[in-house]
């Protein structure tokens, strides 16, 4: 949490991008339509541009942020493995390497690899709302299994804005129902 910026991608996703330092939501358009860097992901920067609005270029909140959405995601992943009907010791096991992998923590330490837990909260949340979905077979329950539907596909393309890696979600989902 007290770690610093980065001088590898922090200056150009962070403090030297003029998409940031604009005042929230005046320039919605420019961060859905402007790539940084060469890379495509708006709901990072709008992420910080709301951060930094709030608490300027301290990167205590930035680094508390980070975390909040990995134990999230770490919540997703526990309630996703006991839906699929994981027996509750290896479901808080396998939530448990979730949470402390390396490619996990480089995501919460590491500012620029905001999208990354980004990424994964939405992703998570929509295969979580897809292991959920009710069958359908009743009048309501084709209303509650639209709504579930219509749910999913906002949270995938959510997850698409994090980061273009979502493109996956449709083979999961392929896998889950195999």
């Amino acid at each position: 949490l007290f770690n610093g910026f980065t001088n590898w991608d922090d200056p150009e996703f962070l403090f030297l991008n003029p998409l940031v330092k604009a005042v929230p939501f005046s320039n919605l358009w420019e961060i859905f339509t402007t790539p940084t860097s060469g890379c495509y992901y708006p709901l990072m920067t709008l992420s910080y541009q709301l951060e930094h609005a709030v608490f300027g270029f301290n990167p205590f909140p930035y680094h508390l942020h980070n975390l909040i959405l990995h134990l999230i995601n770490v919540i997703l992943v526990f309630l996703i493995l006991r839906r699929l009907g994981a027996a509750e010791p290896a479901t808080a096991i396998a939530a448990l390497l979730f949470a402390i992998h390396p490619l996990q923590v480089e995501a919460v330490a590491w500012l620029a690899s905001r999208k990354d837990v980004l990424f994964a909260l939405f992703y998570l949340w929509a295969v979580l709302a897809y292991v959920k979905l009710p069958n359908g077979e009743s009048p309501p329950g084709k209303q509650a299994r639209n709504t579930g539907l219509a749910m999913i596909l906002l949270l995938f393309v959510l997850s698409l804005l994090a980061k273009p890696m979502a493109v996956s979600f449709p083979a999961v989902l392929l896998l889950l129902d195999y």
